[in-house]
């Protein structure tokens, strides 16, 4: 193995350390915090954006590593989590990003949601489901106020 190759391996993995330890955090911020102070830091606006050319490859990163460690973790974390979590890394990053709540549009008074993020005209995460549902809220965090691309 040459060593950029063993660069580009490292990196993915440290990447992939990132995710883990950001889905830890958004699991602990949906279940040990009031919803209004996990929402107001979704749109907390990132101080400056990264070269828009370099921001698909930065979130098709992302949402690799965000897919190879969901196979590896011990729970399984909601759609919500797997958003909250992916938006903070790629914040870190400097790549602005807009995560949706949604609902699925049904009579009973049961309410089904979920959540997806997209960053870049890229979903990076909650893609298969997102299209059954109807969006309600998105949070930028790009200081931008109109809807999310999708």
């Amino acid at each position: 193995m040459n060593a950029q190759s063993l660069q580009k391996r490292l990196r993915r993995v440290c990447l992939m350390g990132e995710c883990a330890l950001e889905l830890l955090r958004a699991r602990h911020m949906i279940l040990h915090r009031p919803f209004d102070r996990t929402a107001a830091t979704l749109q907390s606006p990132i101080s400056e954006q990264c070269a828009p050319g370099r921001q698909p490859e930065i979130v098709r990163q992302v949402r690799e590593a965000m897919g190879g460690i969901l196979r590896r973790i011990p729970w399984r974390p909601t759609c919500l989590m797997r958003a909250i979590a992916a938006q903070r890394v790629l914040a870190r990053r400097q790549v602005a990003s807009c995560l949706t709540l949604a609902v699925l549009p049904t009579a009973g008074t049961t309410v089904n949601a979920h959540a997806w993020l997209e960053a870049a005209g890229i979903v990076v995460t909650g893609r298969s489901e997102m299209g059954r549902y109807a969006p309600i809220y998105h949070f930028r965090n790009d200081g931008g106020q109109d809807e999310c691309s999708r």
